[in-house]
């Protein structure tokens, strides 16, 4: 190897032995148009034409995971890397339970030594498989704990405002957005501890003038057209949970929330306001998972365990800051005044035998999944009758999205119309390759990438 470039003389090119290309300058290219090649399985009928053009040399090394293991290997053995590490994320968005397993089993032969693999899981839908253990093969990791004490709140203070001057170059915009502190301060504990909100609260903020009615608005906004919305697409993305989906926001926004709002105003004169309530760990399965589906969209966040009453112990949960503000959970319309009488310690208790929650859970099996042969209840995970064990309908998620109008990814509009013409389906645009798209007018380097871009993240969550 000479300068980074594998000579002719090199016949242990890691790259030129899979790939078919020589350097890995010629790596991406040669990736790309596999990537191309695979997605375009997905939607042709006749699929014998592309897997011709992949080959079956191709085809069988990446099948081969101890080959592919070893390739890495030898990748960072020439370059003197002393880590790999993949990242993956919304395995659960993507793939159907079986493929999950699958997923985990090439986790776990891909991690090891030099080579570290970490994947974003969510709670109740994610399936390991039986030879996938966390805490053996894996080490979890919670994220989105929120601390609204004086300690908590600096820490989140001092975080955010690293991130503002990483992103904002010193000069003028910068100076401007830390001139008003208490602004920027609302926006960052609107976000609830998720830093993408907070970026995408904040600029709807800026956007509408940087002041405490542009708050107001902006905070609105991002509830009713990202926050809420986020959640209720899951239905597609999770087509086996799309009921429990709604279920959750039901009782959320028509129970859960109105009694932690009379909590709130009964609690006036203690200063103390509550943004958490609790239900004991033996909950009724469905609204567990009902539950565990707004933590995964970031509607709830758990916040630890804690003693609750008849010396039990339950899961306390927190509602997003900026969905109890514009549900006018607070006593107060000032956010600034809100966010110093939040304790961790106050907190609404449920009892999962409440009749209210019975009710939602009866609605729920009117409308749950039956059996095509016996036309028994089919609970979300199953995928077999558990009466007359006949093999639940898979359905493909993937294939939903691919068949979404092109104007479901984000892009704007204007280039929207200028795709749809011609690509009306997001199926269409991933199927298309970038010399395609830059066929349309005024569709070049720039944004054909950015296309294309979009309608992978859209597939993958």
């Amino acid at each position: 190897m000479v300068n980074g470039i594998f000579t002719d003389k090199s016949m242990s090119d890691p790259f030129k032995r899979i790939f078919g290309v020589d350097t890995i300058y010629g790596l991406k290219k040669a990736l790309q148009d596999k990537i191309h090649l695979l997605q375009k399985l997905s939607k042709i009928e006749s699929k014998k034409e592309v897997l011709e053009k992949l080959g079956d040399e191709f085809l069988e090394k990446i099948y081969d995971i101890s080959y592919v293991l070893e390739l890495i290997k030898e990748i960072a053995i020439e370059y003197k890397l002393n880590r790999i590490v993949f990242l993956f994320d919304e395995a659960a968005h993507t793939f159907i339970p079986e493929q999950q397993e699958i997923f985990f089993e090439i986790f776990k032969l891909l991690h090891g030594g030099k080579i570290s693999v970490k994947a974003a899981v969510y709670p109740s839908i994610t399936t390991y498989g039986k030879n996938f253990e966390i805490g053996h093969d894996a080490i979890l990791i919670p994220l989105g704990d929120f601390e609204p004490g004086a300690s908590g709140r600096d820490a989140s203070r001092k975080l955010y405002r690293e991130l503002i001057t990483k992103r904002i170059p010193e000069g003028k915009l910068r100076k401007e957005i830390f001139s008003k502190g208490e602004l920027l301060d609302q926006c960052i504990h609107l976000a609830s501890g998720n830093p993408r909100a907070f970026l995408h609260l904040f600029n709807r903020v800026y956007d509408r003038g940087y002041t405490d009615r542009a708050l107001l608005l902006a905070t609105q906004d991002y509830v009713d057209q990202e926050l809420l919305p986020y959640h209720l697409g899951l239905s597609k993305r999770l087509p086996k949970y799309s009921h429990h989906v709604k279920l959750g926001l039901d009782i959320l926004r028509e129970f859960i929330i109105p009694e932690i709002r009379k909590k709130n105003i009964r609690e006036k004169k203690t200063q103390y306001q509550s943004a958490f309530f609790t239900l004991q760990r033996d909950v009724p399965p469905n609204l567990k998972l009902s539950l565990d589906l707004l933590c995964y969209s970031g509607v709830l966040s758990k916040q630890g365990t804690v003693k609750i009453a008849s010396r039990k112990t339950g899961q306390r949960y927190m509602v997003h800051l900026a969905l109890l503000f514009t549900e006018k959970a607070f006593i107060s319309n000032k956010f600034s005044e809100v966010i110093n009488m939040i304790s961790l310690t106050d907190y609404r208790e449920f009892s999962a035998s409440d009749p209210a929650f019975e009710g939602y859970l009866e609605r729920l099996k009117q409308s749950s999944e039956e059996c095509q042969k016996c036309s028994s209840e089919i609970p979300p995970n199953a995928k077999f009758c558990p009466e007359c064990g006949n093999k639940a309908i898979e359905k493909s998620i993937v294939g939903q999205l691919l068949d979404d109008s092109v104007r479901k990814i984000s892009i704007s509009a204007a280039i929207a119309d200028r795709v749809e013409p011609e690509y009306p389906l997001v199926g269409d645009v991933i199927h298309a390759t970038r010399e395609d798209l830059m066929s349309i007018s005024y569709i070049k380097e720039v944004r054909s990438k950015m296309i294309k871009n979009a309608a992978d993240e859209y597939i993958s969550g």
